[in-house]
């Protein structure tokens, strides 16, 4: 598993919040899989992501008509930033929102800034983007 710091906004402190009150208190993860059968916690996967869409029995597309699926979340995250916010142009700042290695081996021996306040202002105004249910 990797870790990764992340700023943590206002609505995702309650979201951690009510998932601690629906779980049994024995789980690290957020949202929770179940267990392996060696009872090591299991991540919420990409297929239980697409299953909980498919739950809600409704397709959601994107401004071009394309379906969405749970690969393209954090696509969505980087065309936002770079298409719509003009203030959010500093892609080392972007990417480490989404938790991206710099794959220029030279670059990521240089690039030790973590950008935390402008991630904190990037995820809070994410947030408030998608809590606000409008589209882009």
């Amino acid at each position: 598993m990797k870790f990764h710091d992340e700023p943590i906004t206002d609505r995702l402190a309650e979201i951690i919040q009510e998932m601690r009150q629906l779980g049994d208190g024995k789980n690290d993860l957020v949202f929770f899989a179940g267990r392996d059968k060696r009872g090591n916690e299991k991540m919420f996967s990409d297929a239980a992501m697409r299953n909980c869409l498919l739950m809600l029995d409704k397709t959601y597309t994107d401004e071009h008509d394309q379906v969405v699926v749970p690969h393209g979340f954090r696509s969505c995250v980087r065309d936002t930033c770079s298409e719509v916010w003009n203030d959010f142009q500093n892609e080392a700042a972007v990417d480490a929102c989404r938790a991206h290695a710099v794959s220029d081996k030279t670059q990521a021996a240089y690039l030790r800034a973590k950008h935390f306040q402008l991630r904190t202002t990037i995820m809070q105004t994410w947030t408030d983007f998608v809590v606000s249910g409008k589209r882009g």
